[in-house]
């Protein structure tokens, strides 16, 4: 019997009897179309049903906190598991063990990831900026460069006091690390403890913790980080704050994770912005912060972001650069930003 090359997706593969190979092409196209009808994808990587882990602060008002509430990847069937964390640079360090697959991080401490040899690529973007410096009612300092000489208080390893560092020194040339008596927050809510109790001068910190304090009438802000960054540029752009980066291995076999995680990012910014009531709840039920405070924090958040545009990059990029530039990096890879776009973005 005369055989014939049987056929699978263009490889000649199995030998089967001459006039039966159309029969195997056809049977095999109808499987593909209802594969892809089903939503079946036989690809290589993570299957939908694989735990992901996903880390984010608890105090880091990223909005991460509502894909995580309300399902918005769950529904598409993946299973997440999420791991909150209290300090910021306890993620790069899980991030760095291979503990988590994805993690929100600041633009800052992401380049610092870098400098201490842990890999990443940047694949969306969450929040941006939500620093602000906050003094007593009755205080008589008045401006940043009144802080000479002050007790400043900051968690010195957050990526919104590593912003302050570089803003405040470019445009008033002033190093707060060293121009200031500078004392050392274990966390944010350690932060307000080190204000109330009148340890401190100032706070630089991030919201919702600023907030606390402002909303019981007793302080006020001295400067927000979005107004420095406007101040130190020209630019009216909310300045990238956090983003979501993945490990080499999530970017490579599981890509359609990552474009879903950018689609319900995008879902819990319109939901923030639709339906500040969920908004609310959702991030009362995360911080386990009084609804009050929640709110007019909900009110001082400068803007959710999602996706990642090539303005987001070109920002991005240029952060590493102002900040390489006043001595909180030290590569000279962030000089080179064309060479970073390469390293850092999936092409």
């Amino acid at each position: 019997m005369k055989m014939s090359s049987s056929w699978r997706g263009g490889d000649l593969i199995y030998p089967v009897k001459e006039g039966q190979a159309m029969g195997y092409v056809g049977k095999w196209m109808w499987l593909s179309v209802l594969c892809v009808l089903m939503g079946v994808v036989f690809a290589p990587g993570l299957s939908r049903s694989e735990e992901i882990r996903l880390g984010y602060p608890k105090l880091g008002w990223s909005s991460t906190e509502l894909v995580d509430r309300l399902g918005l990847l769950t529904e598409k069937g993946y299973n997440v598991k999420y791991e909150l964390f209290q300090v910021p640079s306890q993620m790069g360090v899980a991030f760095g063990a291979k503990k988590l697959q994805v993690t929100t991080m600041s633009v800052a401490l992401a380049g610092k990831m870098y400098e201490q040899g842990i890999p990443f690529k940047i694949t969306g973007v969450v929040q941006a900026v939500l620093g602000s410096i906050v003094v007593p009612k009755d205080s008589a300092i008045q401006s940043v460069l009144e802080l000479k000489g002050k007790k400043v208080g900051a968690v010195l390893g957050s990526s919104t006091f590593a912003d302050f560092v570089w803003m405040i020194k470019k445009i008033y040339d002033m190093d707060i690390r060293q121009d200031t008596q500078l004392i050392s927050a274990t966390s944010p809510p350690d932060l307000a403890t080190l204000m109330l109790n009148g340890a401190i001068d100032a706070a630089i910190g991030w919201v919702p913790i600023p907030e606390k304090l402002v909303s019981t009438g007793n302080y006020r802000y001295l400067v927000k980080q979005q107004e420095l960054w406007e101040q130190a540029y020209g630019r009216k752009d909310p300045a990238v704050l956090v983003v979501y980066i993945a490990g080499d291995d999530m970017v490579q076999n599981n890509p359609q994770f990552l474009r879903d995680l950018n689609e319900a990012q995008k879902r819990a910014a319109e939901i923030w912005y639709t339906d500040k009531e969920k908004a609310v709840k959702v991030m009362q039920e995360v911080t386990e912060l009084p609804k009050d405070l929640v709110s007019y924090s909900y009110d001082q958040t400068t803007r959710v972001l999602y996706g990642l545009t090539e303005e987001h990059i070109d920002q991005i990029l240029f952060q590493w650069k102002e900040a390489q530039l006043h001595g909180f990096l030290k590569s000279d890879i962030w000089l080179k930003p064309e060479e970073a776009r390469k390293l850092f973005f999936k092409p």
